[in-house]
């Protein structure tokens, strides 16, 4: 009985069906291998991207709280915007003398990335954060 490796060495080759099965098994490995490149590669920068997105809205509402209680509330955008970043700052009055509401909002092209509040008295022992 003649053993495997006399018959493979005896063919001479590889026929074509068995070079056109290797070449469609390594494509699909292949285009395995780079969707989930490509997707680490996006959640990386949308990572970063949500990272400088709440950095920016803290250092706003940091900044908010560090300022004297005025009404009506008019606070500065005081952060370095890098960019295709927005940021926007809502100041509201919920009670006339005592309680502000201080709403921020980073956007990034576009899209919302970060949005948080804070509420601000005029007794700074009291202040309040959502």
């Amino acid at each position: 009985m003649k053993s495997l490796r006399s018959r493979f060495l005896k063919r001479g080759g590889f026929t074509l069906l068995e070079v056109a099965i290797a070449t469609a098994v390594l494509a699909l490995v292949t285009a395995g291998l780079l969707t989930g490149l490509v997707v680490a590669l996006k959640t990386a920068a949308t990572s970063e991207t949500t990272d400088t997105a709440v950095r920016l809205g803290v250092a706003e509402l940091e900044y908010v709280l560090t300022q004297p209680y005025t009404e009506p509330p008019v606070y500065l955008i005081v952060s370095p915007i890098p960019a295709d970043y927005t940021v926007t700052m809502n100041p509201s009055v919920v009670t006339p003398g005592s309680l502000q509401q201080i709403q921020v909002t980073v956007q990034y092209k576009g899209t919302t990335y970060y949005q948080s509040s804070i509420y601000k008295t005029a007794n700074p022992n009291t202040e309040n954060t959502q």
